[in-house]
């Protein structure tokens, strides 16, 4: 059966880069990688690339150098692309993005609180978030309103944002000119979705896509994101109406699946605590339950992976020793996962030239041994070589 990827994770905040990564790495020896893709429009690391994240107090703080190093060692593919929609029943999926489509065997999403554009970059630039309780920031607004007088604020929120905006407003008196834009599924005249922001040094204005699908600039001097707005209702996971929602956030069992088979939710979009632990620990659970759901699926039995799933009612064979990939198969379609320069030192100097290429997930093992004209065996050797080194996953 022909696809793309064995998983596609839409989001690559904290949830979605730990989930990303347990599937593709897997410490076992001879573990056999899934092979993944990350779908987000803002680029990697989500709302940890805007401030510090502490996880479980001020001493303990994710560094995401950390994580998005591994992935330097252990490469995924990477679509910087929003998820525009998905076909999601079946056992193969389809998530389309605004440059193509994709098909998987298991879709993980972690959306988060928001879609992100590019935010980041405006950051102390002009853009200010409601993230704290309503004393701090009736302070600090009543100091920005006495600063700023006269200047234009564009209020972004969701549905749910009403009460800030009446919140800012009773603080303003009239000294700011106040807007409001919602990021909602709701028609009306200031609905629709965040684009960009524009601006060279500052914000400036913000392109946004309106009910009716059509592009238009609103000029501002400040933007306030109401995240708190966001905790309430989130939009985010709009690609995915099919998905078991309340307020937007997708509901999930134990083992973060949602209510279509095949596909778990991770991370902010699955609800509260919103934080950046809850969100890596949610990522590397539904990382690891995908990742199974994946090998059941292509093998008919569990990953031999101990550490994180113990054989249940299995009787322990003597004299068997580590770990093992599943029997090769003539009709199992190798991917190679890593570039080929980086393979090449792998295989301690084997001529794969013309092996590399047929290597992409769409040729089977048979169709590589009569393209090359190498034997079974020396397939074979490639094959299980490139597994050991988390290098190649077999579609199946």
């Amino acid at each position: 059966m022909r696809y793309d990827f064995d998983i596609a994770v839409v989001g690559a905040g904290p949830a979605g880069l730990a989930a990303a990564l347990r599937a593709r790495w897997l410490r076992t020896y001879k573990a056999l990688p899934a092979s993944v893709a990350v779908i987000d429009s803002a680029g990697k690391g989500g709302l940890a690339n805007w401030r510090t994240v502490l996880m479980t107090g001020p001493s303990f703080a994710l560094d995401l150098s950390n994580i998005l190093d591994d992935f330097e060692t252990y490469p995924v593919e990477f679509i910087q692309s929003a998820a525009t929609g998905a076909e999601l029943d079946g056992p193969i999926k389809t998530v389309f993005t605004e440059f193509g489509e994709l098909t998987c065997r298991a879709v993980i999403v972690c959306t988060g609180l928001k879609t992100l554009a590019n935010e980041r970059d405006y950051v102390d630039r002009g853009l200010l978030m409601t993230l704290k309780d309503h004393n701090f920031m009736a302070d600090v607004l009543e100091r920005f309103c006495e600063e700023h007088r006269g200047k234009r604020l564009l209020v972004w929120g969701t549905q749910r944002a009403a009460k800030t905006i009446r919140f800012v407003e009773a603080i303003s008196r009239g000294r700011l000119q106040i807007a409001s834009f919602l990021e909602s599924e709701d028609a009306g005249p200031m609905c629709g979705v965040l684009r960009r922001i524009n601006g060279k040094d500052w914000v400036e204005s913000v392109t946004v896509t309106d009910e009716h699908g059509l592009e238009r600039e609103i000029p501002t001097d400040f933007l306030l994101l109401d995240f708190e707005s966001h905790m309430l209702r989130t939009n985010s996971a709009a690609a995915f109406p099919e998905l078991q929602r309340k307020e937007g956030f997708i509901e999930v069992d134990h083992f973060l699946r949602t209510s279509i088979p095949g596909v778990y939710a991770a991370g902010d979009i699955t609800g509260g605590p919103f934080c950046g632990a809850k969100a890596i620990g949610e990522g590397v659970s539904a990382g690891f339950y995908a990742y199974q759901q994946v090998y059941q699926d292509k093998f008919g039995t569990d990953p031999s992976l101990y550490a994180f799933f113990p054989h249940r009612g299995e009787e322990i064979v003597a004299g068997e020793t580590g770990f093992r990939i599943p029997p090769l198969a003539n009709e199992m379609r190798p991917k190679i996962l890593m570039s080929a320069d980086a393979l090449e030192p792998l295989l301690d100097g084997a001529d794969m030239a013309t092996v590399l290429d047929m290597m992409d997930g769409s040729a089977t093992i048979h169709e590589i041994q009569v393209g090359t004209g190498l034997t079974v065996d020396a397939v074979s050797w490639m094959v299980e070589a490139l597994v050991e080194r988390k290098a190649l996953a077999l579609h199946v």
